[in-house]
């Protein structure tokens, strides 16, 4: 059985040697025998059977195992414990406020066994007494005991540290430990993009330690840092992205991640060593700083790895994440960072991130909440006559994807709040700058009976809303830009939507940046007569700033360019799957785009013609001409469950695209 023990003051105290916290009354209320017997009935550790006492009280969260009292075997031979069982509760307490109650079988002479519960998942906050009656037996008598003991349900408060810089928590008076995960920025990725073919390598992540029962001042404060991550880079070689920050809370310290290197030559300068090293690129890559950081802390483990290389001058190795040291690579394609961190074993017991701290932070895959993967590095350029290289996919856990020359991709920033690795840039005629570390975390799990009036949920707690939005008839060029406002939110992200009217790949956006912040691009899809792109950027730069278009090299298309600014985004997992839908004819309908309460779905249609209106719901929020008769549209609807997004039009060819935007 996995039992999930209380990690509270209760627990603390029992560990110090206080004994068990439990008091009430206890006595024989049977004694049975068939011969003459003479027993001493006392319910103190002295007699021929009792229990330990001792002023306190249980206390735990829903679901947290704690133990209820000790059983103390003062007979000479061994007594068997031959059933527990609840009889009442008073105050705020059911008898369903416990269950799947524990206890031993049997307990040796002169020794003591402990009697457990599971608070039950559904149990209500409040406190109490819930009687017990114990049958023991030995040798021929058999017993029965009751025992009162005061039981206090607490609340389970995740709390998040998300803004970097230093910070102080205020503990409440009835908390003397927590469960706490410290994450470190991730470093940069590095690029050159003035030399004709290179990829660099991928942003080392963010060091992570994890505690459990950490030991807080009731009632007093504790000092905390969350780390930014670091920059990407773009300069001559050798260059390597800088190191995050390192994030604090207490003692325990999370470094941050290494810079990802690229080199002008084999071997004249490393990766960076950090939390976890930076990639390199034929040159050593960083080292891992992280384990053993906290090694003189009770109930902490550390996690952090070496980044990885390319054997050859070609693509960037992948910077290390906190759970997996990455392949070292050999050829044109840039390295996989390695994947984040899901879960801590400490003392066999297995402690799972996404059931201590929710799902809100870290980057969820499938349910499992990864933090602090590594950077991809990024694909060899195409100058001097080269195929150029794919880019190494970014870390789970937030590491971002490297960049590709070849494939006009830019690399990705680590995402906020996870400690990924920036993505390793990539050289040549469409080279691009190495992508930012991710920004570290903070994230605490206790129990109190005073939770904050405002405590962060892992479950939706606001809608997505649009901040703002604005179009541009692009027309024919190279190079488009247009303004754009965002006003103060929470929770921002901009979304840049480009309908192309020449579908060749090389005449793609290889850049879209807004207050000099290069855009990630999480969708790029050919519908055979009209191409639609979308770039994404989160934590966008408040106010009005330029958004910048720049095709590949010196291609010209004719563009339609629409931006749409949101509040209240997901800033860990921003965006469900993104469905697409082609053809000819009076309209278009994409189904069944899965959303939750407080999520918002957006699409974007291209079209060989102008006009065209929303289905039903649907809310129309911009349009944009690419030449004289061809048109983009974009619209926004609030709904939830399984969502529909259509147009209908006057016929023509289109390219149709919607996904989700998740709520905070």
């Amino acid at each position: 059985m996995s039992k999930k023990w209380t990690r509270r003051s209760a627990l603390g105290l029992i560990g110090s040697g206080a004994g068990l916290l439990t008091w009430g009354t206890g006595g024989f209320t049977e004694v049975q025998g068939d011969r003459d017997v003479s027993l001493n009935t006392r319910p103190d550790p002295n007699g021929l059977v009792g229990f330990n006492d001792d002023d306190g009280s249980v206390s735990g969260c829903p679901e947290d195992w704690i133990e209820l009292f000790d059983l103390v075997n003062n007979f000479g031979d061994s007594m068997s414990v031959d059933d527990v069982t609840i009889t009442s509760a008073s105050g705020n307490l059911t008898t369903g406020d416990l269950n799947n109650i524990d206890y031993p079988s049997s307990i040796g002479s002169n020794s003591t066994g402990t009697v457990t519960g599971e608070i039950s998942g559904n149990a209500n906050v409040g406190s109490g007494q819930i009687s017990f009656e114990i049958d023991v037996s030995q040798n021929d008598v058999s017993t029965t005991l009751d025992r009162t003991v005061d039981v206090t349900i607490k609340t389970e408060v995740i709390k998040a540290f998300t803004t970097t810089g230093s910070d102080t928590w205020n503990v409440p008076s009835d908390v003397a430990n927590v469960d706490v995960l410290v994450v470190g920025g991730g470093g940069g990725g590095a690029a050159h993009t003035g030399y004709d073919s290179a990829g660099g390598g991928g942003g080392g992540a963010g060091g992570v330690v994890f505690a459990a029962d950490y030991d807080v001042p009731e009632g007093g404060t504790v000092d905390l840092t969350v780390g930014g991550g670091g920059d990407g880079k773009n300069e001559s070689a050798p260059v390597t992205g800088e190191n995050g920050e390192s994030s604090t809370f207490a003692q325990l310290e999370a470094k941050g991640g290494g810079g990802g290197n690229l080199t002008g030559g084999n071997g004249d300068q490393s990766a960076n060593d950090g939390g976890s090293g930076g990639g390199g690129r034929q040159n050593p890559p960083g080292a891992a700083t992280q384990p053993g950081t906290n090694a003189g802390v009770s109930r902490a483990v550390d996690f952090g790895n070496d980044g990885a290389k390319n054997s050859t001058d070609n693509g960037g190795g992948g910077g290390g994440g906190a759970g997996e040291e990455p392949a070292d690579i050999n050829g044109n394609d840039g390295g996989a960072g390695g994947d984040g961190v899901v879960e801590a074993v400490i003392d066999g017991e297995t402690y799972v991130f996404a059931d201590i701290f929710g799902t809100q932070y870290g980057e969820n895959n499938g349910g499992n909440v990864y933090f602090a993967g590594g950077g991809g590095g990024g694909g060899d350029g195409t100058g001097l006559g080269g195929n150029g290289g794919a880019r190494g996919n970014g870390g789970l856990g937030g590491g971002g994807s490297g960049a590709s020359d070849r494939d006009s991709i830019v690399a990705e920033d680590g995402i906020q709040n996870t400690g990924g690795g920036g993505g390793g840039g990539a050289s040549g005629p469409s080279g691009e700058p190495g992508g930012d570390g991710g920004s570290g975390v903070v994230l605490l799990n206790y129990c109190t009976s005073n939770p904050p009036t405002s405590t962060p949920s892992p479950t939706p707690s606001a809608e997505v809303q649009v901040d703002s939005t604005s179009s541009l008839d692009g027309g024919q060029a190279n190079s488009f830009d247009l303004d754009h406002t965002m006003t103060s939110g929470s929770d921002q992200a901009i979304y840049v939507f480009l309908q192309l009217m020449d579908t060749s790949s090389s005449k793609d956006a290889a850049s879209v940046s807004y207050a000099g912040d290069n855009l990630t691009e999480i969708g790029n899809f050919d519908g055979g007569d009209i191409r639609v792109q979308v770039f994404r950027k989160l934590a966008p730069a408040i106010g009005e700033n330029e958004v910048v278009v720049n095709l590949d090299g010196s291609s010209e298309n004719k563009v339609g360019i629409g931006v749409i600014g949101f509040d209240n985004v997901n800033q860990s997992t921003p965006e469900g799957a993104i469905s697409t839908n082609s053809g000819q004819g009076s309209d278009a309908t994409i189904t069944g785009i899965s959303t939750e309460g407080g999520d918002l779905v957006v699409d974007v249609i291209g079209r060989d013609k102008t006009g065209g209106s929303p289905g039903s719901d649907q809310t129309e929020q911009w349009a944009a001409v690419a030449e004289s008769d061809k048109q983009a549209k974009g619209s926004t609807k609030d709904d939830s469950g399984s969502v529909d997004m259509s147009w209908s039009f006057n016929g023509g060819k289109f390219t149709h695209v919607a996904f989700n935007i998740n709520s905070v």
